[in-house]
């Protein structure tokens, strides 16, 4: 190839290109050293730290400030947040594709992670995403990523970008991770954001895979901040790995060759202070890139640092990379089911990429995958069947959940006390309020293995339900419908009467529930009863007196139920039930593998131990395992007001129903008030479907013994 023919790669990239050549009038012509605080001197005080905003971009950011929401211009179609105009379409479609982040993380094996730029697993980058902030010299070519290093910016609060404000610290631990997979010559994937500026074209969607990418120098350059200073920051160049791949981000007609290795070649110098050698890879000439130099970045003619070219050797330069081929494959295989899986190991709940169209598609349904690109009406779906998990493999879970130190413990706060009833042991705890009252109490139902094995026991209706369409899903819990839209870690889907909370979850009323629903309420009503009673004298025996106001000590039968469940590390993360809209009482039926369930302070009271962690979130002061069969009863709406919990389960399959009585009182509109009422009705004859206990069973058997053999002595014709 001639140096023409590798020039026109850069050449049509131009318009690009060419933004990047922002010159302060400073003459090329001086030939005087001059110090960083008179390069400094040159730049206007109005000179840009960051590309332009777009008026569509400040408008998104206006309202998601002022409604509190997360959505943002890019959650809109790619084509129309600006930011593009004018570009040329690309030449080609990626591979992978994805229109939300957590799809790409779903998927893609290297890149994992859902916010950040930089996936690494075990201290080893693996990949890399490349968005929204952006040095104004990131450039992307055919084959070449000029990109910051990222990490150390702040919020700039007028902008609503994430901008450099200070000096980037080698300590960082992005400069290490890239430092690492530079001097050991590791692969990285790379993933393009349409929010990225330097995006050659229009981007297909909002994340697309680029491909792999060799990390091939690193060095430190200076830019501007927003108020006028010199900043350092980290920059990398990163090389495809594989030239014969074509380039999908290059202009469509783009059919130039790849250039040779050893065609271009970028000199450099060592620096006469520090002994370091750097590239000259500006075009205004050579300078050292230490950042721990006292030379670092001081031309010999003063330069707008904004305003730099990169060299063009140091683009075109290529190195020889088949000692990294072949590349570990991008696109996992669709998962299959084996001898000894059950279907819901952590696996079973990844992401992935459609081979129909190439969407990136997050396990969304219990049932299995379908592919969620819906705007191209796709279709595909995948299902991998499932194997009843045994509950010998669940009392496994639970002897090796015990082996685990510090699993349960109670703070000095919580006062408690046990008893024994209806075949289970009752462990009671009082949760103090801010005014030092008892505020709220759990009453947790202990269940024996006669408990599980009897009638309408747990064990029967665990079994019920992994044998049921439950409609379990999961449902977005974070940024619905943008780009940022998370989805919750564990599925679920309720019944009876509509429950408002901060995630929206699909609800029929109880007369169209499956069989185990129906055998879950009444099981819970009747725990709720019983463990009012329980608390009521837990309560009145205490010392310190409680609050009437937050505990009404009375018992009210549910009208809601929401099912969830729970895939290998599936969890949910700490919440409150304090919705206006519900009753004090909230009751959890445990069913499957085992779990850990906390309680801490909300960082807003003064109970407890200030929090250590940057939110200020607060430790724990309960914690406590959860077996099958046992049943967790929580009254008292200062438990929802001052506390909040969280469940991490320790196996493979867990299921959790959770009833409450949803005030239809307190629903506004007539509509939804009538729908709460009618949906809430529990059909007649579910009593006979709520195992009473042990003891009570045993009654029951033997009043029915009793009446068998009365009748048996009767006189006949």
């Amino acid at each position: 190839m001639d140096r023409a023919t590798a020039k026109r790669e850069l050449t049509q990239l131009g318009p690009i290109l060419d933004t990047k050549r922002r010159r302060v009038g400073v003459t090329s012509d001086s030939a005087s050293k001059l110090p960083v605080a008179e390069i400094q001197q040159l730049v206007p005080s109005g000179s840009p730290s960051h590309p332009p905003s777009f008026p569509e971009q400040k408008f998104a950011s206006a309202v998601s400030n002022a409604a509190g929401e997360s959505e943002d211009a890019s959650s809109m179609p790619v084509e129309s947040n600006g930011l593009h105009a004018g570009k040329p379409e690309a030449c080609e479609h990626p591979i992978a594709f994805a229109d939300k982040r957590a799809q790409i993380a779903d998927a893609l094996p290297f890149n994992r992670n859902h916010e950040g730029c930089f996936y690494t697993s075990k201290n080893i980058l693996k990949g890399m995403v490349i968005d929204g902030a952006a040095s104004p010299r990131a450039t992307i070519t055919d084959s070449v990523i000029v990109t910051t290093v990222g990490g150390g910016r702040e919020l700039d609060a007028a902008s609503g970008q994430m901008l450099r404000t200070k000096d980037q610290d080698q300590g960082c631990r992005k400069y290490g991770r890239v430092m690492d997979a530079f001097e050991k010559r590791l692969p990285v994937s790379v993933v393009i954001g349409s929010k990225n500026p330097s995006y050659p074209v229009k981007p297909p969607r909002s994340f697309c895979f680029m491909g792999f990418f060799l990390v091939t120098y690193v060095w430190a350059e200076k830019t501007i901040a927003v108020d006028g200073s010199l900043v350092s920051e980290y920059m990398a160049r990163l090389e495809k790995i594989d030239p014969n791949v074509k380039s999908w981000w290059m202009p469509a007609g783009h059919d130039t060759e790849p250039v040779p290795v050893g065609e271009f070649q970028c000199d450099g110098n060592s620096c006469d202070s520090c002994g370091k050698y750097s590239k000259t890879v500006y075009t205004e000439g050579w300078t050292c890139l230490s950042m721990s130099c006292p030379e670092h970045f001081r031309f010999e003619r003063p330069l707008n640092p904004d305003g730099l070219v990169y060299n063009e050797a140091f683009l075109l330069e290529r190195h020889n990379n088949r000692d990294i081929l072949p590349l570990p494959p991008v696109i996992p295989t669709l998962p299959v089911a084996n001898e000894t899986s059950c279907g819901t190991e952590s696996e079973f709940k990844k992401g992935i990429v459609c081979p129909q169209c190439g969407l990136c598609s997050r396990r969304v349904y219990w049932w299995g995958w379908a592919c969620e690109n819906e705007s191209a009406g796709c279709g595909f779906t995948h299902m991998v069947p499932f194997t009843n998990y045994p509950l010998s493999s669940v009392k496994d879970e639970c002897t090796v959940m015990n082996t685990r130190r510090q699993l349960e413990h109670i703070d000095a706060s919580i006062e408690h006390r046990t008893t024994s009833s209806g075949g289970y042991n009752i462990e009671m705890y009082g949760f103090p309020n801010s005014e030092g009252l008892v505020g709220g109490a759990v009453a947790v139902f202990r269940a024996t293995p006669e408990t599980c094995s009897m009638l309408n026991g747990p064990d029967k209706l665990y079994l019920n339900m992994q044998n049921e369409d439950l409609r379990l899903r999961r449902n977005p819990a974070r940024a619905k419908g943008s780009r940022r839209e998370e989805l919750t870690s564990h599925f679920a889907f309720n019944y009876g009467a509509f429950y408002k909370f901060g995630v929206f979850v699909n609800s029929v009323g109880f007369k169209d529930a499956p069989a185990p629903i129906l055998a879950g309420l009444a099981q819970l009503d009747w725990a709720q009863s019983l463990g009012i009673t329980h608390l009521s004298e837990f309560i009145q025996g205490l010392s310190t007196g409680h609050s009437e106001k937050s505990m009404s000590l009375k018992s009210e039968k549910f009208n809601e139920l929401m099912a969830l469940g729970y895939f290998e590390k599936s969890t949910i993360s700490y919440h409150d039930d304090g919705e206006k809209e519900l009753g004090p009482t909230v009751a959890t039926l445990s069913l499957g593998s085992p779990a850990v369930m906390r309680f801490r302070p909300k960082r807003k009271t003064k109970l407890g131990q200030e929090g250590r962690s940057k939110r200020g979130d607060k430790p724990s002061v309960i914690s406590f395992a959860l077996r099958h069969g046992d049943i967790v009863i929580m009254h008292g709406t200062d438990i929802q007001k001052d506390y909040e919990h969280a469940v991490t389960p320790c196996g493979k399959l867990r299921f959790a129903l959770t009833a409450r009585f949803v005030r239809p009182e307190s629903i506004e509109s007539h509509e939804e008030r009538q729908r709460a009422v009618e949906n809430g009705q529990v059909p007649e004859g579910i009593a006979s479907m709520v195992y009473k206990g042990h003891e009570e069973a045993a009654a029951e058997a033997l009043h029915t013994t009793v009446e068998q053999q009365a009748l048996h002595n009767l006189p006949h014709d």
